[in-house]
């Protein structure tokens, strides 16, 4: 949870989907259940795919959180309450952040 724009936020790895037999698909209702946290105007899930690449979904409940900004920066799109991109790299955890590499 990102406490300064209220974003609230997970990471899915390949590796987790592997060991739990989930197809990479099966994460779409994920950024709309974590809506329901009390208190965020928007979330985000990232998903590490097979080919090198990082899918994300967001979902804006706050009306000035457009999610769709956000996707447009990062070479994808959708609208003001849900939005999606994907761009290439690998999410590397590095002590308490993330990093795409």
């Amino acid at each position: 949870f990102n406490k300064t724009y209220k974003i609230a936020y997970t990471i899915v790895l390949q590796q987790d989907l592997e060991k739990h037999n989930i197809d990479s698909e099966a994460h779409e209702g994920l950024s709309n259940f974590l809506t329901c946290i009390d208190g965020i105007h928007a979330v985000m899930v990232l998903i590490q795919m097979k080919d090198n690449t990082i899918k994300g979904s967001l979902r804006s409940i706050h009306p000035n959180a457009n999610v769709a900004k956000i996707a447009k920066h990062l070479g994808g799109g959708g609208h003001i309450r849900a939005a999606g991109f994907k761009i290439d790299g690998e999410l590397v955890q590095e002590e308490k952040m993330w990093k795409v590499i």
